[in-house]
């Protein structure tokens, strides 16, 4: 996926769940001028920005703020053009999708996914792992069951290292 195309996914993404969250409805003319400022920061690899304006609906105990907060803090990380570097580290932020996760948010099962397929975000390959949160995020299965794979089979390895990147 090309760069201002991510970004105007991500901006979508967080556009959508900030506004889900407020306890007013935006307009239409709001929805489109927060997603296009969210989406115009990623596209120049200015995250800070993106997060400044995500954090303006700030709601920390809705599970959707909370999301879009973690995936624009992990693309962040991710992203070698980025203009500053990321005040947090990898582990801080995928202990928060591994939080929303046990939640039973099927994104942030979707991310534990990947790094189980791909051994991304600093977890290990692991086919067994990647299955179950792949039940977890179709709605199948539920995170616990995971969480005691992981306790089982990966046990404090489990826990993403500083050195990998997204």
């Amino acid at each position: 996926m090309a760069v201002a195309e991510r970004a105007c996914v991500f901006g979508l993404v967080a556009v959508l769940a900030l506004m889900a969250c407020r306890s007013r409805v935006p307009s239409d003319a709001e929805v489109e001028a927060l997603g296009a400022a969210i989406s115009e920061a990623i596209s120049n690899g200015n995250y800070a920005r993106a997060l400044d304006l995500q954090k303006s609906a700030r709601i920390p105990h809705d599970d959707e703020w909370r999301w879009a907060i973690a995936i624009t803090q992990l693309e962040w990380i991710g992203d070698d053009r980025a203009v500053a570097r990321a005040p947090f580290q990898l582990p801080e932020v995928m202990a928060e999708i591994r939080s929303l996760a046990g939640r039973g948010m099927p994104q942030a099962a979707s991310v534990l996914r990947e790094g189980y397929q791909w051994g991304r975000f600093g977890l290990p390959q692991s086919p067994a792992l990647e299955h179950c949160w792949s039940r977890v995020e179709s709605a199948e299965a539920q995170p616990p069951q995971c969480e005691q794979l992981e306790r089982d089979t990966i046990g404090a390895s489990m826990r993403p290292s500083t050195e990998e990147s997204p």
